[in-house]
């Protein structure tokens, strides 16, 4: 991910744009991601939200990867600009304790800024060199934080490790990993002097500062309005029962979708009647070129609808006319144009999982048209993040971890598929839990270990309120 300079600088796409546009965008899109997860700050609902037409904000922002880019450069800016305000406070007992309260508040209070900030910014490169603007601002008021500690020692490694130290303690404390009742001795500790060195003053080591709640009037101003929480509320992991993170598969657990499949099936094999070959015989042909565009073109309807124009073509030995690809047009139509159609007891489901454990979405497919799904299923709110992936198989897991810092331990993958869903994730070392559906595709069938103790087989996807 590039980071992208915003506020009447350059916009996404470099053209020249309107500062209070792409302010209002931007602010949009961190309210969103802070109320909902990333996944609900979709074109569509900023350009509802802020009246921005959806044909310039994509102009502006491409992608989701452009715009969650300007929310961090704009979080970058905001925590500069409060750890210079806490530094030059009166009632400030040294620079490093005053950086330390900012930055955890700033951190605690904004976890999805922080998120696309540091998390979400692979290119992003910390204390050595650090670059022109916002993220280098950032790192230049921790290192004048630091400076004063550094008693003979390199600054810039010093505030490194500084950086380092915070941002271990914000994710560690939001993923539930340390101990709550010691959450204050720590973040004293770290205030009153654990990088300090021999020459460090009295005050960086004797006296920490009181901790300021991150909505107090007085505390360093921060541009974007701060969430209504008390700076004991570290998002969304530590409100969790048990801290543990649900994975969940979208088409055919969560909604139904290849049953759509099916039927434009049967009307196809209808349509064809074919003079010496059964339906059975017909389908296995079909098959098999669907398994072939799979792994050559991906899924979706549209690579379904070159299917059955290749299986059309090769059983009538000749390419198709104009009139039997209108034809096949007509028969797919209801594919792009159905409503999204929830499986019995999962929006309540999953407004009690939400309340309790860290929800992930994991979906593969055409980006586009699982997109158009995602934003029509009224589900997203539920979810921290929601990735559309060309292919589920281990690496896609593997990745998951990486990406979102979790612990395979207690991460559980909750799909329909054994193929997509079940034995890729128990492989990256991820448990499962198995919901099958009579209508899964024929091509996501694959055995399962019977013995395996870390699958959960359940009948129905309110089972799930059983065990999670």
């Amino acid at each position: 991910m590039t980071l992208t300079s915003i506020g009447g600088v350059s916009s996404a796409d470099g053209a020249d744009a309107e500062p209070a546009e792409s302010e209002r965008v931007v602010l949009a899109a961190r309210e969103l991601a802070e109320a909902e997860g990333w996944a609900a700050a979709t074109h569509r609902r900023l350009a509802e939200r802020t009246g921005v037409d959806i044909e310039v904000l994509y102009r502006r922002f491409p992608d989701p990867a452009a715009l969650m880019s300007a929310v961090a450069v704009r979080g970058f800016a905001d925590l500069a600009a409060a750890l210079a305000a806490a530094r030059a406070a009166p009632a400030s007992h040294g620079d490093w304790p005053a950086v330390v309260a900012a930055y955890l508040d700033f951190a605690y209070a904004n976890p999805e800024v922080y998120d696309a900030m540091l998390a979400h910014t692979s290119d992003l490169t910390l204390g050595r060199d650090p670059g022109p603007g916002a993220p280098g601002a950032a790192f230049a008021e921790l290192r004048a934080g630091v400076a004063p500690l550094a008693a003979g020692r390199d600054p810039d490694t010093l505030a490194e490790l500084g950086w380092a130290l915070l941002h271990g303690t914000v994710m560690l404390t939001r993923g539930g990993r340390l101990r709550p009742d010691k959450q204050e001795q720590r973040e004293d500790m770290i205030m009153s002097g654990l990088l300090a060195g021999p020459g460090a003053p009295a005050s960086a080591r004797d006296e920490p500062t009181p901790r300021k709640p991150a909505d107090r009037a007085d505390g360093p101003a921060v541009p974007w309005p701060r969430p209504a929480r008390g700076r004991r509320v570290m998002g969304n992991a530590t409100r969790r029962r048990d801290g543990q993170v649900l994975v969940f598969d979208a088409d055919d657990t969560l909604w139904e979708n290849n049953i759509l499949f099916e039927r434009v099936i049967d009307d196809f094999l209808e349509w064809l009647d074919h003079p010496t070959l059964d339906r059975a015989e017909i389908r296995a042909i079909l098959d098999d070129i669907e398994r072939a565009n799979a792994v050559a073109h991906g899924y979706g309807s549209k690579v379904f609808l070159h299917s059955l124009g290749e299986c059309l073509e090769r059983l009538r030995q000749r390419p198709a006319t104009e009139a039997e690809r209108r034809q096949l047009d007509e028969l797919a139509a209801a594919l792009v144009a159905h409503q999204v159609e929830l499986m019995p007891g999962v929006a309540e489901a999953l407004d009690a999982l939400a309340a309790r454990h860290h929800l992930l979405l994991l979906t593969k497919g055409e980006r586009e048209e699982q997109q158009r799904k995602l934003d029509a299923c009224g589900l997203l709110h539920h979810f921290r993040a929601a990735h559309i992936v060309p292919e589920k198989d281990v690496d896609t897991y593997r990745w998951l971890v990486r990406e979102h810092g979790v612990d395979p331990a207690v991460t559980w993958m909750i799909g329909n598929s054994p193929k997509s869903d079940i034995r890729p994730a128990r492989a990256a070392g991820l448990n499962a839990v198995f919901i099958p559906n009579d209508n899964t595709w024929v091509l996501e069938h694959d055995e399962l270990d019977p013995a395996d103790p870390g699958v959960l087989r359940l009948s129905a996807f309110p089972e799930l309120l059983r065990h999670f």
